[in-house]
């Protein structure tokens, strides 16, 4: 048996920037991530707001700032309307570089990753998680933690065996997604965002990379028409003229929250992170800045405090993730006119006006 103080499952950029704030406060960290290297089979649109870099927990290096965006053209029907500046202006990163760096961060300062590995199975005592078996390369292996940070996204095997995974309506979508070369992009320095007939399931997008090269996707809660929806995307008169050379070379589909799995961040002495804590930025699902904020927040609560305190973590994440109350409203109106079926008009009022 190996004691530790602070368990992190997962090794994405929440349990990353946890396992390194954990570690830089004086705890032995132990981080396991099922994946065989960190950095590997990326699955993200890879979009964030330049605004909101200034919240990190550190400077991210410019190499991972992979393209520049100024704005965002957004779709409503067949005419493009163009926001730059300020909020809208943005940059697509390399995540797999932002993953390796970010692990390489933990490591240094003390931190334990522990890669193909994966948690089989938790010993509770009432809430409390008292043991962990993890299956590292083969091998069982039996973790006693002080603490458990569960930042193992929306699937989450912790929340799942303490038995509070809870699928909901509109819990999770799901977004098709592939990055693309070959491509003659009409607006290379600007995202590119669908709100038309997807806009009652969701949206669809290019984010640029290079001139000839973009993720492009379609997010959706109704989960079993992502991929025609997809299809029909595509095939779009004024994004076909852009992708129809291009060549699918990395799928980066993935299931992300909308309503989440769980309603609370904390249970016994697991502190929720990223994803599996539904802590994203509504309406795009951007979760990469608010997961690395949260994780930062949860390490440090973890290894400093002798007990989770849910309140404490929830308040010092919402005042340090900017657009956080703003984003919370979007998701209330988001999910009303859902269940209206609303027309796509409203939801791209309702977006726009969000990044006034």
């Amino acid at each position: 048996m190996q004691e530790v103080d602070v368990l992190v499952v997962g090794g994405g950029p929440a349990g990353l920037s946890a396992s390194r704030a954990a570690a830089r406060s004086g705890a032995s960290v132990i981080c396991v991530e099922r994946k065989p290297k960190i950095g590997t089979d990326v699955r993200c649109a890879e979009g964030i707001g330049l605004a909101f870099l200034e919240a990190l927990p550190f400077k991210m290096p410019e190499n991972i700032l992979q393209w520049h965006v100024n704005g965002i053209v957004f779709w409503n029907g067949n005419e493009p309307l163009k926001r730059t500046g300020g909020l809208w202006e943005g940059c697509v990163i390399d995540r797999q570089k932002l993953e390796i760096w970010l692990g390489q961060q933990a490591t240094a300062s003390g931190a334990k990753i522990w890669t193909d590995a994966q948690l089989q199975k938790l010993k509770l005592e009432g809430e409390e998680v008292s043991a962990a078996t993890v299956n590292w390369k083969g091998k069982e292996i039996t973790v006693k933690p002080g603490k458990v940070i569960a930042a193992d996204g929306v699937n989450s095997t912790v929340l799942q065996e303490m038995g509070h995974y809870e699928k909901r309506p509109l819990s999770l979508a799901k977004v098709t997604s592939w990055e693309m070369t070959g491509l003659t992009l009409e607006w290379p320095r600007f995202e590119q965002v669908l709100i038309d007939d997807l806009a009652l399931g969701g949206y669809g997008y290019i984010f640029p990379k290079s001139p000839t090269r973009a993720n492009v996707g379609v997010g959706s809660c109704v989960l079993d028409e992502v991929d025609a929806l997809f299809e029909q995307f595509v095939e779009l008169p004024f994004i076909k003229k852009q992708v129809k050379q291009g060549r699918r070379v990395k799928n980066k589909s993935k299931e992300a929250p909308f309503l989440g799995v769980s309603e609370k961040w904390a249970f016994g002495n697991v502190l929720l992170a990223g994803d599996s804590a539904n802590q994203n930025l509504k309406p795009f699902i951007e979760g990469i800045i608010p997961g690395i904020i949260a994780g930062d927040i949860a390490g440090e609560l973890a290894a400093s405090e002798p007990e989770v305190k849910e309140q404490e973590y929830r308040k010092r994440v919402e005042a340090a993730v900017p657009g956080w109350k703003e984003s919370q409203q979007l998701t209330g109106a988001i999910k009303t006119l859902f269940a209206k079926r609303a027309p796509s008009k409203q939801f791209l009022q309702l977006v726009l006006a969000a990044g006034e």
